[in-house]
């Protein structure tokens, strides 16, 4: 151990947990005034009651543990719910912390050890949401989304009324402007797609920044008169009424940047004419009027001497993250134990009524003025649990090496164990309870893995290379993890290495450039998609989503408008997927295989079940920000090649009757029996034994 610890820090959470308790804010908060010592008696019964129901919840789960028979029936909220004190949306969790950082060493400044070493420990964390909470959060976003747009439109509205200008000139100006504020209204809500940084923008930004400048540096001269005690001039309060108008078009940061910029060139000087002129006096001090060019080598190592390197960033982080589950609930009773038929869905704000359970209870409370005691006999609505997802075993690790004014290079090592999503709302025998699942491809420590992430990065600011930098080539191989950075510097890239890069192998050393090289292995994906559930979950999920802005323009653009939008959104994409221009990497992609089906119904007797089946197949991205490249390759493999071959050939997969029979890949339609599907999509298992 090469570490020499200056200090270590542990930090321990044991119950973390966020809840959300409905019509139970009588029993923890008073109406009226109260003194101390009931307060004091109404906290203490309380935590007596709450670490009372944490103890039985604890002993439970203790005694069934998660390979029980029984443990698969109290899975879920809907085990917790009946026994814990509150209604929680994050369900109590810890998390253990070890930081550690080291003191300034030779180990250290030749990479050897960390700087900062960190070790986190995440427990089992255990996600409930209902679909009441789904509807106010989109709600809530809509109302942002919203005010967003009217703050938006806001700017650009003309503060004076066309009526209120007397001036002629006046008065074209201010109908100009309204016009002008009626074209953004319009690009914005119709949603019309415009080039963000084109031409005219440029210029128009450029005049408003010099405009801006000008108006901020005789507010500034009027604020140094003003010190002296003489009068200010008309023109300066002419000035802060035009910066009060254009500031309303302008983003925070843009005046921030300008108004800087406007101080500076009024004291005459810049930061950068300042660090100039230091780096030019340093030059003049040290150099001679007459010198050899061995004098000029000699000073100048010298001069590289006296620059001493700082120390390098050095990063090291393990997390372990035993695992965590999603559950999604619904509170509507009536409507989610309908039948499963597509028509029915078309009527839903009709029985969204159903859903508002608990807002026409509490009118009821109100109108009729209850008691308490009466209130409390209301049942209160109940919510099913209809979805759970579950990642298990989660383990990433960090490395970072070098400083970011020379060069800078990361690891990072991503495993996840196990991934599946269940519908709850199926029985344990139907062929569509599992809606998602990876099958392991390999083990790590006697535990199952389904997914691994590789992702290395590369940045060169700097070609001086001394004792512990890294090289190039312990990036080039990302799914080795975090081997990379303990491979020996001193040997080059290899021919393989190089010829993997394909045209990125001459943007290896390019200064300022930023290289990404991932790797991503996932296990056999096998996905089942139920129409008629996945119809009724993207109900529950977009409800709240049509409150905001009510937009009743219809856009009809010209066949020329959309060419034009055609251009610009190729423009983006092309921007988007090869990256910007001090970015360059390549991406790989390799998975078992995939088989998906989309499952719907047919008649009374059958479903039509479409399935698309893949073998192992890999994916291989090359892109280029500067100059603009991008390159994709799609290979099928066979099970058993190694990782790289070639897809088979047409002889080897005809069949003896001259077919093909041994495709990478197979698309097929066919009907299955609509029994392995009933009460799957709502209906109650009662109904399920009445019909058969």
């Amino acid at each position: 151990d090469l570490s020499d610890p200056l200090f270590r820090q542990s930090l321990l959470a044991r119950r973390c947990s966020c809840y959300w308790d409905v019509d139970n804010g009588k029993r923890h908060f008073p109406d009226g005034p109260v003194n101390g010592s009931e307060i004091y008696k109404a906290f203490h019964r309380l935590n007596l009651r709450e670490t009372f129901s944490a103890c039985v919840v604890e002993k439970i789960l203790e005694l069934f543990p998660a390979d029980h028979k029984r443990r698969k029936v109290l899975d879920g909220p809907s085990f917790r719910e009946r026994l814990d004190f509150h209604q929680y949306v994050i369900f109590p969790t810890g998390m253990n912390a070890h930081v550690t950082a080291n003191r300034t060493t030779e180990a250290t400044k030749l990479q050897k050890a960390p700087l900062r070493d960190a070790d986190v420990i995440i427990y089992s964390l255990d996600i409930a949401v209902d679909s009441e909470q789904v509807r106010s959060m989109n709600q809530l976003l809509g109302y942002v989304k919203n005010f967003q747009l009217q703050d938006t439109l806001i700017l650009t509205r003309p503060s004076k009324s066309i009526g209120s200008c007397v001036d002629k000139d006046r008065r074209k100006q201010t109908v100009r402007q309204w016009w002008q504020h009626a074209c953004k209204a319009v690009q914005l809500i119709c949603n019309i797609p415009k080039q963000g940084l084109d031409a005219e923008d440029l210029r128009e930004k450029s005049r408003m920044r010099e405009k801006y400048v000008t108006f901020a540096k005789q507010v500034l001269e009027a604020e140094r008169v003003e010190k002296t005690g003489q009068q200010l001039p008309m023109s300066a309060k002419r000035a802060s009424e035009a910066i009060k108008t254009m500031q309303m078009k302008l983003s925070l940061k843009e005046i921030l940047d300008w108004r800087t910029l406007a101080r500076d060139s009024l004291d005459g000087t810049t930061a950068k004419d300042l660090k100039a002129a230091e780096e030019n006096e340093e030059e003049d001090a040290d150099t001679p009027e007459v010198e050899t060019e061995t004098e000029k080598t000699i000073r100048m190592a010298h001069k590289a001497q006296r620059i001493q390197r700082p120390m390098p960033n050095t990063l090291q982080v393990r997390l372990h993250w035993y695992g965590f589950q999603v559950h999604f609930l619904v509170c509507q009773d009536g409507f989610w134990n309908s039948s499963a038929k597509p028509g029915n869905i078309l009527q839903e704000e009709q029985q969204d009524g159903l859903g508002m359970v608990s807002r026409l209870k509490d009118e009821i409370r109100k109108r009729s003025k209850m008691p308490n005691k009466a209130a409390t006999k209301l049942s209160p609505n109940v919510r099913q649990q209809v979805l759970a997802a579950q990642v298990g075993n989660v383990n990433l690790q960090v490395i970072q090496k070098g400083h970011k004014t020379f060069r800078t290079a990361r690891w990072v090592d991503l495993t996840v164990g196990s991934i599946s999503v269940i519908n709850c709302n199926a029985h344990h025998d139907q062929l569509n309870r599992q809606i998602l699942a990876v099958k392991p491809f390999s083990k790590l420590d006697g535990r199952p893995l389904c997914v691994f992430l590789g992702l290395t990065t590369f940045e060169l600011q700097n070609l001086s290379f001394e004792t512990g930098d890294t090289p190039v080539s312990c990036v080039l191989e990302p799914w080795e993890g975090l081997a990379g950075h303990q491979r020996d510097p001193s040997l080059p890239e290899t021919p393989a290495m190089v010829e993997r890069l394909g045209f990125l192998q001459d943007q290896l050393r390019d200064i300022g450039k930023l290289l990404i090289f991932a790797f991503a292995k996932v296990g056999e994906v096998r996905a089942v998609d139920w129409v008629p559930f996945r119809r009724r979950l993207l109900f529950f999920l977009k409800r709240g989503r049509d409150q905001g802005f009510a937009a009743t323009l219809i856009r009809r653009p010209s066949p020329q408008a959309l060419d034009r939008e055609l251009l610009i959104k190729l423009q983006r994409r092309v921007q988007t997927a090869a990256g910007k221009s001090m970015m360059s990497g390549m991406f790989e992609f390799d998975m078992d295989g995939v088989l998906a089906r989309s499952v719907d119904n047919y008649n009374k007797t059958h479903v039509l079940c479409k399935q698309a089946q893949m073998m192992k197949l890999q994916l291989r991205v090359r892109r280029s920000g500067q100059p603009q490249a991008f390159q994709m390759q799609f290979l099928n493999q066979r099970r058993g090649e190694k990782f790289g071959g070639s897809a088979p050939s047409l002889q080897m997969l005809s069949g003896s009757d001259g077919g093909i029979n041994l495709l990478p890949w197979r698309v097929a339609m066919f009907l299955m029996d609509q029994a392995d599907f009933n009460a799957s999509a709502g209906s109650s298992k009662k109904t399920k034994k009445k019909t058969q």
